[in-house]
C-alpha cells in the first residue's frame, strides 16, 4: 500500500491501484481498506514529524555554535568597559529564533538565555 502512494503519479492512479489491491487481496469490506489507509498515514505523519525535529536540532546547534563564536572572539578581545555595564543585545537571528516559543522553552529548559 505504502508503495501506491510513494509511486503513483496522481490521486486518480492511487484510487485505481487501490481497487486493484481490494480485488486481489478479495477484502469484502471496505473497512479493511480504511484501516491500513490509517496504519500508512501514521508512518508518513511520523516521517514528516522527524523531518521536522532534525531540522529543529540543526537550527539548535547552528545557533549554539554561533553564540560560542562570538563569546570566543569578544572574549578575545579586551574590553573598553566592564562587562557588566554593557548590556547584551541579540542579534537579528537570535531574536527571531527566541521569538520562536517552541525554541524559547527548548533552551529554557538547557538553562540557556
Amino acid at each position: 500500500m505504502r508503495d501506491i502512494y510513494e509511486t503513483a503519479k496522481d490521486e486518480a492512479e492511487v484510487k485505481r491501484r487501490l481497487r486493484g489491491l481490494v480485488e486481489y487481496m478479495k477484502w469484502r469490506s471496505p473497512e479493511t481498506l480504511s484501516v491500513y489507509e490509517h496504519y500508512v498515514e501514521q508512518g508518513l505523519d511520523r516521517e514528516a514529524h522527524d523531518r521536522f525535529l532534525d531540522g529543529l536540532h540543526t537550527q539548535v546547534e547552528m545557533f549554539l555554535k554561533e553564540r560560542e563564536q562570538r563569546r570566543r572572539k569578544s572574549a578575545a578581545a579586551p574590553p573598553s568597559k566592564p562587562e557588566a555595564s554593557l548590556p547584551i543585545q541579540p542579534t537579528t537571528q537570535e531574536q527571531g529564533m527566541l521569538q520562536e516559543p517552541d525554541l524559547s522553552f527548548i533552551y529554557g529548559l538547557a538553562g540557556e538565555g
